[in-house]
């Protein structure tokens, strides 16, 4: 009476087994991309930036949003949005000019590096970068700006 259990009970565990690995489609965890200042500059009441996104995974990512804010010591020079759909390549990085309304005192206390004796400012910027089927990535810098020699209103 028991041999006809113990036919079965192997052929049942294996089917739970096998019933267990397979519980869905595998998603992809990619490594998130970093972001960096490469340059801002004031444009009357705008501020041009351009950012760096270096992709370090082996698989292309799609960034469908950005949100940015930078300040300048404690007043904040900017805080937008940008709706990207930027596809960067596996191990590429590409360079995002984006453009956002430059605030006051932020972007007086910027132009006036060009005039003063200081080597550079203080920045602290914040992002958050949506991911097609990833994870949003949030972010803090902290970091230095300082003008580039014969170009008002540019640094880096």
């Amino acid at each position: 009476m028991m041999k006809p259990v113990l036919t079965w009970m192997p052929a049942v565990a294996l089917s739970l087994v096998l019933a267990a690995c397979s519980t869905g489609p595998r998603t992809l965890r990619l490594a998130p991309p970093r972001l960096e200042i490469e340059s801002v500059q004031l444009d009357g009441d705008q501020a041009r930036i351009i950012v760096l996104l270096h992709n370090p995974n082996d698989h292309a990512v799609i960034i469908d949003r950005a949100h940015l804010a930078m300040r300048i010591g404690e007043d904040e020079l900017f805080n937008a949005e940008w709706q990207l759909g930027l596809d960067v390549s596996p191990r590429n990085r590409e360079r995002v000019p984006l453009e956002a309304p430059a605030r006051q005192p932020a972007a007086a206390t910027l132009a006036a590096l060009d005039r003063s004796s200081r080597p550079n400012l203080t920045y602290t910027l914040t992002s958050e970068l949506s991911i097609r089927n990833q994870r949003d990535m949030r972010a803090k810098q902290d970091g230095y700006l300082h003008p580039v020699p014969g170009q008002l209103g540019h640094y880096r």
